[in-house]
């Protein structure tokens, strides 16, 4: 960890001016990749559920690898065109595919779109005229209608016919995809650590899923620290974010009050909004990693001596399985001797592994 007096935020913003003209070019490729993650939103947004993951998560993972090479001046990384490629590809490879957890991010994301969804109906169930004059009565219309229809065929057309309720489906709806994001883009922020812990740490082989499993571990145990150093730094997103996604949405509602078009506005506009912050955004997941590495590295050693104890008896005495399983609980005993010997230092500050061209 190191050693400082200065709060996380002087940190932050103290690496971010080692080369702020670098860091924000780093920007424009990133806002690349998100638009082209959340465009086909505007036919489909439920189409976030399959761009998202496998575009907009390799694009901010990539703008965090930058924000690691470029406020290293020994990392010889620059912003090029091959660069954002290879950075963007680093994803799909192991250790870091499966290491953002991104399927609990979708999940909480789903989660916020469910409560923000029912809480929007309930608002406009109560206040629907005031914000869609008319709202009441075509309640009023489709309750009786469901009483005495036929069919749900008249039910369905009804509802494809009423403007207020379409209207008032399309911004509930909307304003529920904006949440979701919200919620699913702070579960990328707080696990984009781990991609520059396995960028400094030397791997072994394992999946993704396995860092991710011991980074779950080291972040509980440091929940409340994690938490106070993000949002002590980071408490601007949130704002910005919100502003972003009702203005761009009230001005996509200008142009076409429908679901898709509101959608893609707002999550344009809060992007667009967040990009100020994206400096030191990605130098604090520096920083994060930096202060935990130790404890990454300890809790992965011991996951892994553990594993081995567990196979204790599971091999004959002489075979070379059992030979394997001490050469490897040794190695593990050795390298924790190691961490404690060099007081849990980083090695040298060169992630990204790309010469400069």
């Amino acid at each position: 960890m190191e050693k400082s007096e200065l709060t996380f935020f002087q940190r932050t913003k103290k690496r971010a001016l080692v080369d702020p003209f670098r860091l924000a070019v780093a920007i424009f490729p990133f806002f690349l990749f998100a638009l082209l993650a959340i465009l086909p939103a505007l036919f489909f947004p439920l189409s976030l559920v399959i761009t998202l993951p496998f575009i907009f998560v390799p694009g901010f993972v990539m703008y965090c690898f930058y924000s690691d090479g470029l406020t290293d001046p020994n990392s010889g990384l620059d912003v090029r065109f091959m660069n954002n490629l290879r950075l963007f590809g680093r994803y799909y490879r192991r250790p870091y595919f499966g290491s953002m957890s991104v399927l609990i991010g979708l999940l909480k994301g789903g989660a916020a779109y469910m409560v923000s969804a029912f809480l929007c109906g309930i608002l406009f169930a109560l206040a629907g005229d005031a914000f869609f004059p008319g709202l009441s009565s075509e309640y009023q219309a489709l309750l009786a209608l469901i009483e005495s229809a036929s069919d749900g065929n008249e039910v369905i057309a009804f509802l494809n016919s009423s403007e207020p309720i379409i209207h008032m489906i399309s911004y509930a709806d909307a304003i529920s995809f904006g949440l979701a994001f919200l919620f699913f883009f702070h579960h990328l922020s707080m696990h984009a650590p781990l991609v520059l812990l396995l960028a400094h740490y030397q791997d072994n082989g394992a999946p993704g899923r396995f860092y991710a499993s011991v980074y779950r571990s080291v972040f509980a145990a440091h929940r409340k620290d994690a938490y106070k150093k993000h949002f002590s730094s980071q408490w601007p997103l949130i704002p910005l974010y919100l502003g972003g996604y009702a203005l761009g949405m009230f001005l996509a509602s200008l142009v076409q009050i429908d679901l898709g078009v509101m959608t893609f506005g707002g999550l344009a506009m809060g992007l667009v909004f967040l990009l100020p912050q994206m400096p030191l955004l990605g130098v604090s997941r520096l920083l994060l990693a930096r202060d935990y590495f130790t404890s990454f590295a300890k809790e992965t050693l011991l996951t892994w001596e553990r594993y081995f104890e567990e196979m204790q008896g599971m091999f004959p005495p002489d075979s070379p399985e059992e030979q394997e399983r001490q050469k490897a609980l040794s190695s593990l005993r050795e390298a924790m001797e190691k961490l404690k010997q060099n007081n849990g230092d980083l090695p040298p500050e060169n992630p990204t592994d790309i010469p400069k061209e």
